[in-house]
Protein backbone atom coordinates (compact mmCIF):
# COMPACT_ATOMS: atom_id res chain seq x y z
CA UNK A 1 0.00 0.00 0.00
CA UNK A 2 1.06 3.56 -0.92
CA UNK A 3 1.05 6.62 1.87
CA UNK A 4 -0.94 7.91 -1.46
CA UNK A 5 -3.90 5.55 -1.06
CA UNK A 6 -3.85 6.39 2.39
CA UNK A 7 -4.17 10.32 2.24
CA UNK A 8 -6.37 10.07 -0.48
CA UNK A 9 -9.24 8.34 0.99
CA UNK A 10 -8.10 10.49 4.36
CA UNK A 11 -9.07 13.13 2.48
CA UNK A 12 -11.78 11.55 1.04
CA UNK A 13 -13.51 11.52 4.52
CA UNK A 14 -13.07 15.07 5.24
CA UNK A 15 -15.53 15.98 2.55
CA UNK A 16 -18.47 17.84 4.12
CA UNK A 17 -20.27 18.84 0.80
CA UNK A 18 -21.92 15.58 0.35
CA UNK A 19 -24.85 13.97 1.84
CA UNK A 20 -24.05 11.05 3.48
CA UNK A 21 -24.88 8.82 0.65
CA UNK A 22 -22.96 10.85 -1.47
CA UNK A 23 -20.24 10.36 1.58
CA UNK A 24 -20.50 6.91 1.70
CA UNK A 25 -20.25 6.51 -2.17
CA UNK A 26 -17.99 8.55 -2.85
CA UNK A 27 -15.50 6.40 0.07
CA UNK A 28 -16.35 2.98 -1.97
CA UNK A 29 -15.35 4.96 -5.51
CA UNK A 30 -12.00 6.09 -3.99
CA UNK A 31 -11.13 2.45 -1.99
CA UNK A 32 -12.11 1.26 -5.12
CA UNK A 33 -9.84 3.36 -7.56
CA UNK A 34 -6.85 2.91 -4.60
CA UNK A 35 -6.82 -0.40 -3.42
CA UNK A 36 -9.47 -2.07 -5.76
CA UNK A 37 -8.54 -5.57 -7.12
CA UNK A 38 -10.93 -5.54 -10.29
CA UNK A 39 -14.18 -6.63 -7.46
CA UNK A 40 -15.45 -3.42 -6.55
CA UNK A 41 -15.24 -2.17 -3.10
CA UNK A 42 -18.18 -1.44 -0.28
CA UNK A 43 -18.84 1.46 2.50
CA UNK A 44 -21.04 0.96 5.54
CA UNK A 45 -22.09 2.86 8.27
CA UNK A 46 -23.31 0.30 10.89
CA UNK A 47 -25.57 1.09 13.85
CA UNK A 48 -26.09 -1.28 16.55
CA UNK A 49 -26.05 -4.71 14.98
CA UNK A 50 -27.29 -3.99 11.41
CA UNK A 51 -26.40 -1.75 8.27
CA UNK A 52 -27.80 1.83 8.46
CA UNK A 53 -26.63 2.64 5.24
CA UNK A 54 -24.15 1.13 2.09
CA UNK A 55 -23.06 1.96 -1.20
CA UNK A 56 -21.07 -0.35 -3.33
CA UNK A 57 -19.00 -0.08 -6.94
CA UNK A 58 -18.56 -2.09 -9.29
CA UNK A 59 -18.30 -5.94 -8.91
CA UNK A 60 -19.54 -5.39 -5.35
CA UNK A 61 -22.25 -3.77 -6.08
CA UNK A 62 -23.58 -6.15 -8.36
CA UNK A 63 -23.33 -8.62 -5.84
CA UNK A 64 -24.72 -6.57 -2.69
CA UNK A 65 -27.63 -8.62 -2.73
CA UNK A 66 -26.09 -11.93 -2.10
CA UNK A 67 -23.88 -9.94 0.99
CA UNK A 68 -27.28 -8.93 2.20
CA UNK A 69 -28.49 -11.82 2.42
CA UNK A 70 -25.72 -13.39 4.14
CA UNK A 71 -25.43 -10.72 6.70
CA UNK A 72 -29.40 -11.21 7.52
CA UNK A 73 -28.61 -14.79 8.98
CA UNK A 74 -25.61 -13.07 11.70
CA UNK A 75 -27.34 -13.49 15.20
CA UNK A 76 -27.57 -10.19 16.60
CA UNK A 77 -24.78 -10.56 19.09
CA UNK A 78 -22.26 -11.27 16.50
CA UNK A 79 -23.35 -8.64 14.49
CA UNK A 80 -23.13 -5.93 17.21
CA UNK A 81 -19.81 -7.52 17.84
CA UNK A 82 -18.28 -7.65 14.56
CA UNK A 83 -19.74 -4.06 13.70
CA UNK A 84 -17.55 -2.79 16.88
CA UNK A 85 -14.28 -3.89 15.54
CA UNK A 86 -11.84 -1.55 14.86
CA UNK A 87 -8.99 -1.52 12.89
CA UNK A 88 -7.84 -3.90 10.09
CA UNK A 89 -8.70 -6.82 9.19
CA UNK A 90 -8.98 -9.47 6.57
CA UNK A 91 -12.39 -11.14 6.43
CA UNK A 92 -10.58 -14.58 6.84
CA UNK A 93 -8.88 -12.91 10.23
CA UNK A 94 -12.12 -11.63 11.12
CA UNK A 95 -13.55 -15.15 10.71
CA UNK A 96 -11.20 -16.93 12.46
CA UNK A 97 -10.55 -14.40 15.57
CA UNK A 98 -14.34 -13.73 16.13
CA UNK A 99 -16.37 -15.92 14.93
CA UNK A 100 -14.28 -19.64 15.03
CA UNK A 101 -14.64 -20.44 11.91
CA UNK A 102 -11.22 -22.12 9.69
CA UNK A 103 -9.66 -20.17 6.98
CA UNK A 104 -10.48 -22.94 4.74
CA UNK A 105 -14.51 -22.85 5.63
CA UNK A 106 -14.79 -19.46 5.01
CA UNK A 107 -12.97 -19.40 1.14
CA UNK A 108 -15.15 -22.53 0.11
CA UNK A 109 -18.27 -19.99 1.59
CA UNK A 110 -17.21 -17.49 -0.77
CA UNK A 111 -17.06 -19.53 -3.53
CA UNK A 112 -19.90 -21.39 -2.88
CA UNK A 113 -22.42 -17.85 -2.31
CA UNK A 114 -20.60 -15.56 -4.82
CA UNK A 115 -19.04 -18.03 -7.54
CA UNK A 116 -18.91 -15.36 -10.00
CA UNK A 117 -17.00 -13.17 -7.88
CA UNK A 118 -13.71 -14.51 -7.69
CA UNK A 119 -12.64 -12.69 -4.48
CA UNK A 120 -10.28 -15.06 -2.11
CA UNK A 121 -10.56 -12.66 0.79
CA UNK A 122 -11.56 -9.08 2.01
CA UNK A 123 -9.80 -6.05 3.35
CA UNK A 124 -11.89 -4.65 5.99
CA UNK A 125 -10.69 -0.98 7.50
CA UNK A 126 -13.43 -0.41 10.16
CA UNK A 127 -13.64 2.67 12.75
CA UNK A 128 -15.67 3.22 15.70
CA UNK A 129 -16.86 5.68 18.28
CA UNK A 130 -17.00 4.10 21.70
CA UNK A 131 -21.08 5.65 21.78
CA UNK A 132 -21.41 6.31 17.89
CA UNK A 133 -22.26 4.37 15.03
CA UNK A 134 -18.92 2.56 13.01
CA UNK A 135 -17.80 2.97 9.14
CA UNK A 136 -16.28 0.44 7.18
CA UNK A 137 -14.57 0.27 3.92
CA UNK A 138 -14.94 -3.73 2.72
CA UNK A 139 -12.29 -4.07 -0.39
CA UNK A 140 -12.69 -7.58 -1.76
CA UNK A 141 -9.20 -9.23 -3.06
CA UNK A 142 -8.21 -12.10 -5.46
CA UNK A 143 -5.60 -13.27 -3.22
CA UNK A 144 -5.47 -13.86 0.77
CA UNK A 145 -4.60 -10.54 2.54
CA UNK A 146 -1.31 -10.31 4.27
CA UNK A 147 -0.68 -6.63 5.63
CA UNK A 148 2.63 -5.97 6.77
CA UNK A 149 2.62 -4.41 10.70
CA UNK A 150 3.39 -1.13 9.32
CA UNK A 151 0.54 -1.43 6.85
CA UNK A 152 -1.97 -2.73 9.31
CA UNK A 153 -0.83 0.21 11.19
CA UNK A 154 -1.37 3.14 9.04
CA UNK A 155 -4.86 1.35 8.15
CA UNK A 156 -5.98 1.67 11.70
CA UNK A 157 -5.23 5.14 11.40
CA UNK A 158 -7.24 5.63 8.29
CA UNK A 159 -10.05 3.64 10.19
CA UNK A 160 -9.36 6.69 13.20
CA UNK A 161 -10.35 9.33 10.10
CA UNK A 162 -12.95 7.63 9.50
CA UNK A 163 -14.45 7.67 12.57
CA UNK A 164 -13.82 11.44 13.15
CA UNK A 165 -15.41 12.29 10.02
CA UNK A 166 -18.15 10.45 10.58
CA UNK A 167 -18.64 12.11 13.88
CA UNK A 168 -17.71 15.36 12.57
CA UNK A 169 -20.55 15.24 10.15
CA UNK A 170 -23.49 13.91 12.66
CA UNK A 171 -22.27 16.61 15.14
CA UNK A 172 -22.82 19.27 12.48
CA UNK A 173 -25.96 18.01 10.80
CA UNK A 174 -27.44 20.77 9.66
CA UNK A 175 -25.30 23.72 10.67
CA UNK A 176 -23.48 25.42 8.74
CA UNK A 177 -19.65 25.03 9.55
CA UNK A 178 -18.95 28.70 10.71
CA UNK A 179 -21.38 28.67 13.00
CA UNK A 180 -19.58 25.74 14.79
CA UNK A 181 -15.90 27.10 14.00
CA UNK A 182 -13.95 27.83 17.35
CA UNK A 183 -11.01 28.90 15.11
CA UNK A 184 -10.70 30.30 11.55
CA UNK A 185 -7.15 30.49 9.44
CA UNK A 186 -6.62 32.18 6.43
CA UNK A 187 -4.24 30.71 3.65
CA UNK A 188 -1.25 32.18 4.70
CA UNK A 189 -2.06 30.81 8.44
CA UNK A 190 -2.86 33.64 9.97
CA UNK A 191 -6.01 33.18 12.56
CA UNK A 192 -9.07 35.38 11.49
CA UNK A 193 -11.25 34.35 14.58
CA UNK A 194 -10.86 32.47 17.67
CA UNK A 195 -13.50 31.79 20.55
CA UNK A 196 -13.47 29.10 23.73
CA UNK A 197 -10.42 27.02 23.93
CA UNK A 198 -9.30 28.17 20.92
CA UNK A 199 -8.54 31.97 21.91
CA UNK A 200 -4.95 31.44 23.89
CA UNK A 201 -2.44 32.14 21.84
CA UNK A 202 -0.73 28.27 22.52
CA UNK A 203 -3.80 26.83 21.23
CA UNK A 204 -3.76 28.98 18.24
CA UNK A 205 -0.17 27.97 17.43
CA UNK A 206 -1.02 24.49 18.28
CA UNK A 207 -4.16 24.54 15.33
CA UNK A 208 -1.48 26.52 13.08
CA UNK A 209 1.16 24.08 13.41
CA UNK A 210 -1.34 21.16 12.75
CA UNK A 211 -2.64 23.35 9.77
CA UNK A 212 1.07 22.98 8.14
CA UNK A 213 1.31 19.64 8.50
CA UNK A 214 -1.93 18.45 7.06
CA UNK A 215 -1.21 20.88 4.14
CA UNK A 216 2.62 19.50 3.73
CA UNK A 217 0.76 15.72 3.51
CA UNK A 218 -1.61 16.60 1.06
CA UNK A 219 0.49 18.20 -1.29
CA UNK A 220 3.10 15.42 -1.47
CA UNK A 221 5.74 17.14 -0.03
CA UNK A 222 6.72 13.97 2.56
CA UNK A 223 8.22 11.12 0.87
CA UNK A 224 4.88 8.68 -0.99
CA UNK A 225 6.34 5.73 -0.29
CA UNK A 226 6.52 6.16 3.49
CA UNK A 227 4.03 4.56 5.26
CA UNK A 228 4.63 6.72 8.32
CA UNK A 229 3.74 10.05 7.09
CA UNK A 230 0.22 10.01 8.08
CA UNK A 231 1.22 9.44 11.75
CA UNK A 232 1.57 12.84 11.18
CA UNK A 233 -2.01 13.65 10.51
CA UNK A 234 -3.52 13.15 13.83
CA UNK A 235 -7.73 12.13 14.26
CA UNK A 236 -7.68 15.39 16.11
CA UNK A 237 -5.31 18.86 17.50
CA UNK A 238 -4.62 17.90 21.21
CA UNK A 239 -7.89 15.75 21.64
CA UNK A 240 -10.23 18.44 20.67
CA UNK A 241 -10.45 20.38 17.11
CA UNK A 242 -10.67 18.79 13.79
CA UNK A 243 -9.75 21.31 10.74
CA UNK A 244 -10.60 21.46 7.88
CA UNK A 245 -10.80 23.36 4.32
CA UNK A 246 -13.47 25.80 3.44
CA UNK A 247 -13.78 28.42 0.88
CA UNK A 248 -15.52 31.13 0.50
CA UNK A 249 -17.69 32.07 -2.69
CA UNK A 250 -14.46 34.57 -4.70
CA UNK A 251 -12.59 30.52 -4.20
CA UNK A 252 -10.17 31.70 -1.52
CA UNK A 253 -9.49 29.04 1.16
CA UNK A 254 -9.70 29.49 4.62
CA UNK A 255 -9.36 26.44 7.26
CA UNK A 256 -11.38 25.91 10.26
CA UNK A 257 -11.25 24.10 13.76
CA UNK A 258 -14.33 22.51 14.89
CA UNK A 259 -14.82 21.13 18.33
CA UNK A 260 -15.19 17.24 17.81
CA UNK A 261 -14.26 14.99 20.20
CA UNK A 262 -15.53 11.43 20.81
CA UNK A 263 -18.71 10.76 23.53
CA UNK A 264 -17.84 8.50 25.81
CA UNK A 265 -19.49 6.56 29.19
CA UNK A 266 -20.26 9.24 31.88
CA UNK A 267 -18.08 8.36 35.63
CA UNK A 268 -17.80 11.41 38.04
CA UNK A 269 -14.96 9.82 39.36
CA UNK A 270 -12.68 9.68 36.10
CA UNK A 271 -12.25 13.48 33.96
CA UNK A 272 -13.52 13.50 30.73
CA UNK A 273 -10.02 12.76 29.08
CA UNK A 274 -9.36 9.87 31.16
CA UNK A 275 -12.56 8.80 30.04
CA UNK A 276 -11.93 9.35 26.22
CA UNK A 277 -8.49 7.38 26.58
CA UNK A 278 -10.31 4.50 28.11
CA UNK A 279 -13.03 3.16 26.41
CA UNK A 280 -11.07 3.96 22.94
CA UNK A 281 -8.87 1.71 23.98
CA UNK A 282 -11.97 -0.27 25.92
CA UNK A 283 -13.39 -0.77 22.40
CA UNK A 284 -10.31 -2.26 20.64
CA UNK A 285 -7.90 0.76 19.85
CA UNK A 286 -3.92 0.12 20.85
CA UNK A 287 -2.74 2.82 22.90
CA UNK A 288 -0.27 3.96 19.88
CA UNK A 289 -3.78 4.76 17.67
CA UNK A 290 -6.05 5.75 20.81
CA UNK A 291 -3.23 8.26 21.35
CA UNK A 292 -3.55 8.79 17.77
CA UNK A 293 -7.10 9.89 17.26
CA UNK A 294 -7.04 12.20 19.96
CA UNK A 295 -4.11 13.86 18.75
CA UNK A 296 -2.40 12.82 22.09
CA UNK A 297 1.02 11.04 23.05
CA UNK A 298 1.26 7.44 23.85
CA UNK A 299 2.51 8.37 26.68
CA UNK A 300 -0.30 10.76 27.96
CA UNK A 301 -2.74 7.38 26.75
CA UNK A 302 -0.81 5.33 29.62
CA UNK A 303 -0.98 7.69 31.81
CA UNK A 304 -4.68 8.42 31.59
CA UNK A 305 -4.87 4.27 31.91
CA UNK A 306 -3.06 4.16 35.25
CA UNK A 307 -4.88 7.29 36.73
CA UNK A 308 -8.22 5.52 36.00
CA UNK A 309 -7.34 2.42 37.60
CA UNK A 310 -5.99 3.88 40.78
CA UNK A 311 -9.00 6.30 41.39
CA UNK A 312 -10.89 3.35 40.68
CA UNK A 313 -9.43 1.27 43.03
CA UNK A 314 -8.70 -1.25 40.01
CA UNK A 315 -5.29 -3.38 39.71
CA UNK A 316 -5.05 -4.47 35.47
CA UNK A 317 -6.57 -3.49 32.49
CA UNK A 318 -8.64 -5.91 32.00
CA UNK A 319 -11.19 -5.21 34.92
CA UNK A 320 -10.89 -1.55 33.87
CA UNK A 321 -11.63 -1.98 30.32
CA UNK A 322 -14.75 -4.45 31.44
CA UNK A 323 -15.92 -1.54 33.43
CA UNK A 324 -16.18 0.67 30.89
CA UNK A 325 -17.51 -1.63 28.49
CA UNK A 326 -20.06 -2.29 30.83
CA UNK A 327 -20.57 1.18 31.22
CA UNK A 328 -20.70 1.76 27.36
CA UNK A 329 -23.28 -0.98 26.81
CA UNK A 330 -25.50 0.70 28.97
CA UNK A 331 -24.94 4.57 27.60
CA UNK A 332 -25.93 2.63 24.35
CA UNK A 333 -29.40 1.82 25.44
CA UNK A 334 -30.57 4.54 27.28
CA UNK A 335 -33.35 2.46 29.19
CA UNK A 336 -30.84 0.63 30.89
CA UNK A 337 -29.61 3.93 32.71
CA UNK A 338 -26.61 5.77 32.23
CA UNK A 339 -25.99 8.71 30.09
CA UNK A 340 -23.79 9.78 28.15
CA UNK A 341 -21.01 12.09 27.97
CA UNK A 342 -18.95 14.26 25.67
Amino acid sequence: MRNLDAVAIVEAAYRLDLTEEQWLQQLAEVADARLGDGLGASAYINEGNRRRLRASVGTAAEHEGVIQEIESNIPDDIGEKLFRLVGCLSGLETAEQYLGMDRATVQAMYRATTPTWGFEDVLNVQGADPLGPSVTLTVPRRSVVSLAPAERHSWCRVAAHLTTALRLREGLGDIAVLERASAIFDADGQCQHATGDAQPAAARDQLRAAIKTIDRIRSREDNAADLEALQLWKGLVDGKWSVLDQFDSDGRRFVVAIENEPQVAMDRALTRRERQAVDLVAIGYSDQIAAYALGLSTSSIRTHIDRSLSKLGLTSRLDLFKLRNRLLHESRTPHLGQQAST
